[in-house]
C-alpha cells in the first residue's frame, strides 16, 4: 500500500502544478487580450471621424462667448484614464462641460448640451434674467424725472437675488426697478468687482423687491430706492399733486439740497430696524388718508419727505 500511496501523492503534485501553470497561462492570455482590446478601443475613440470637431453656442452674450467656448474645448481635451479620448462623440464628458461652462461667469444660470450632426456640439446657455437696475451714482433730479439709463454711467443689470450681472444697455422708461448704491463707486467695493465675483451688493435685496412691488400694488407709483449704509433706505415717488395717488417715481438723495428736488418728488424714509411690511402698512394708511384729503380740497398735496421709521407715528414735511 505504501508504494501505491507515494505514487498517488507524486501524481497529485504534478497535477496541481499543471493546473497552476494552465491558470497562469490563462490569466496572462486574458490580460493580454484585454490590453489589446483596450488599445484598439483607445485608438478607435481618437479617430477624427468620431471626434467632436465643432462647437456652436446658443443664448450667450458675445462678451463671454469666447471664454465659454474655451472652457468647453478645455473640458474635451485629454483622455479618460489616459486611454479614451474625451472628445469622442459617444463618450464626451457632458457633466464636466456643463460645469466648466457655468464656472465661466456668475451670469450663467443653466447649461445644456445637444448633438449637432455627427461631429458637432451645441451648447445652449441660459443667463440669469435681469430683475432690476443698480446704479453706482446718486439719482439725478435736474430734469424733474429720472434720466434714461443711457444717460447714467455705472448702471448694471441685477438678477432676482441682487447679483450684478452686466452693464445695462441704453433704454428709456421704467422697464426695471432702479436702485442707487453710491458706495459701489468706491474702488474697494466697485460694481465691476462685484460683477466679476457674482456678489449681491444690496443687502436684503429680495425683501426690498417685495417692498417695491407692494408699494406699487397699493397705488403709490414708486420706482427708485437709494441704498444707504446701516440699513437705511429712501424710496422716491410722485407726489399726490401729480394727478393721482401714484405717478412716476423719481430718485433723490437725503443729502441733496432742496433746490435739486422737483415738487413732484416725495422722499420716503424707511429702514430695516422695523419690518418692511409694518412700515409699508403705515405708509399706505398715511397715503390713503392724504389722498382722501387731496380729493376733498382739490388742492395740491406735496411732500418734501415722509418718514415711516417710527411705527404708527408717521412724520412728514409738506412742500411750501
Amino acid at each position: 500500500m505504501r508504494p501505491h500511496s507515494r505514487l498517488t501523492s507524486h501524481q497529485s503534485r504534478k497535477f496541481v502544478d499543471f493546473r497552476r501553470r494552465r491558470l497562469l497561462v490563462t490569466v496572462l492570455a486574458s490580460v493580454l487580450a484585454v490590453a489589446v482590446l483596450l488599445f484598439g478601443l483607445s485608438r478607435l475613440s481618437a479617430l477624427p471621424s468620431l471626434s467632436i470637431s465643432s462647437i456652436r453656442l446658443s443664448g450667450i452674450d458675445s462678451d463671454i462667448a469666447p471664454a465659454v467656448e474655451a472652457a468647453a474645448e478645455g473640458a474635451l481635451t485629454g483622455n479618460y484614464l489616459g486611454l479614451f479620448a474625451r472628445s469622442n462623440t459617444l463618450i464626451y464628458p457632458n457633466l464636466t462641460i456643463r460645469r466648466a461652462v457655468k464656472a465661466v461667469s456668475p451670469r450663467i444660470d443653466s447649461v445644456s448640451l445637444q448633438r449637432d450632426g455627427s461631429q458637432g456640439l451645441i451648447i445652449a446657455v441660459t443667463e440669469h434674467a435681469p430683475s432690476a437696475v443698480i446704479c453706482d451714482t446718486l439719482p439725478d433730479f435736474s430734469a424733474g424725472t429720472l434720466p434714461d439709463v443711457s444717460d447714467n454711467k455705472g448702471c448694471y443689470f441685477a438678477d432676482e437675488s441682487g447679483r450684478i450681472l452686466k452693464p445695462a444697455p441704453s433704454f428709456s422708461g421704467q422697464v426695471y426697478k432702479r436702485y442707487y448704491v453710491p458706495s459701489l463707486a468706491e474702488s474697494s467695493s466697485s460694481a465691476a468687482a462685484a460683477m466679476s465675483r457674482g456678489d449681491a451688493p444690496v443687502p436684503e435685496f429680495r425683501a426690498l423687491q417685495e417692498f417695491y412691488d407692494a408699494v406699487g400694488a397699493s397705488g403709490i407709483m414708486a420706482e427708485g430706492i437709494l441704498v444707504e449704509d446701516g440699513g437705511e433706505y429712501e424710496l422716491f415717488a410722485r407726489n399726490l399733486s401729480s394727478g393721482s395717488a401714484g405717478g412716476s417715481a423719481v430718485g433723490a438723495s437725503a443729502t441733496s439740497s432742496d433746490s435739486d428736488m422737483s415738487a413732484d418728488v416725495a422722499v420716503i424714509y424707511f429702514n430695516n430696524s422695523r419690518s418692511f411690511s409694518d412700515q409699508l402698512d403705515n405708509l399706505v394708511s398715511f397715503w390713503k388718508k392724504m389722498t382722501t384729503t387731496a380729493g376733498k380740497t382739490r388742492g395740491p398735496v406735496t411732500f418734501e419727505y415722509i418718514d415711516v421709521r417710527y411705527g404708527s407715528n408717521v412724520f412728514y414735511r409738506r412742500m411750501q
